[in-house]
């Protein structure tokens, strides 16, 4: 069962992958955004939702453990692709106990983000801030076993060049390019009478070209 849900989820990621790097292709205005950044994994798949017990739930590596590839494909719609490491110390509550020796996490993610720039350009909520929504499906493995996931989450990208106040056109051109995205996503496992959920949390540098 786990098999062919992988061999599923794979193939929905190739069909909107090839049909969206086709439609991505055809506009000129496209951009490619990078990102690097440390994530934060809640894996308690508790009935509590005891959502910041960093001590027994949270867990983080503090080198460089997020990265990211978004393609532009319309004003408002990007393809985003990411991988993460982490990392999960004993004593930490995992699929709902408590582990007794350390466990590998690594997270490879599909999906589509949705920029909220349109609202809030009309509004004038914070210059600088676009907030986005997503959605996708995901690879998870802990100890290398494989678990199938359904992504759902929002955040929002602060670009640095509303903070700009210098005429000097090669500054201008550098807080264009250079922003933070601040982003929490839902992962909800395919075997939920196996595996328990999880929350990523994500802070990042992201250079867009």
């Amino acid at each position: 069962m786990l098999n062919f849900k992988i061999i599923l989820i794979f193939t929905i990621n190739l069909f909107f992958l090839s049909m969206f790097s086709c439609l991505a292709q055809s506009r000129n205005n496209s951009k490619n955004l990078f990102l690097i950044g440390l994530n934060v994994v809640d894996d308690s798949f508790t009935s509590k939702n005891n959502f910041f017990n960093s001590k027994e739930e949270w867990n983080t590596v503090f080198y460089p453990s997020f990265f990211s590839y978004n393609r532009k494909v319309s004003n408002n719609l990007n393809l985003d692709l990411s991988f993460s490491l982490n990392h999960y110390n004993k004593g930490k509550l995992v699929d709902g106990n408590f582990i007794i020796s350390n466990k590998k996490y690594s997270a490879f993610d599909f999906g589509l983000k949705y920029n909220l720039n349109t609202i809030n350009n009309d509004v004038e909520f914070i210059p600088g801030i676009v907030p986005i929504v997503s959605f996708g499906f995901g690879l998870t493995s802990i100890d290398n076993k494989l678990r199938p996931t359904l992504n759902y989450g929002a955040g929002f990208y602060f670009w640095f060049s509303s903070l700009n106040s210098c005429d000097c056109k090669i500054y201008d051109h550098l807080l264009d390019n250079f922003g933070l995205l601040f982003q929490t996503h839902a992962k909800s496992s395919f075997e939920q009478k196996i595996y328990g959920n999880q929350i990523q949390h994500v802070f990042g540098l992201v250079y867009r070209k």
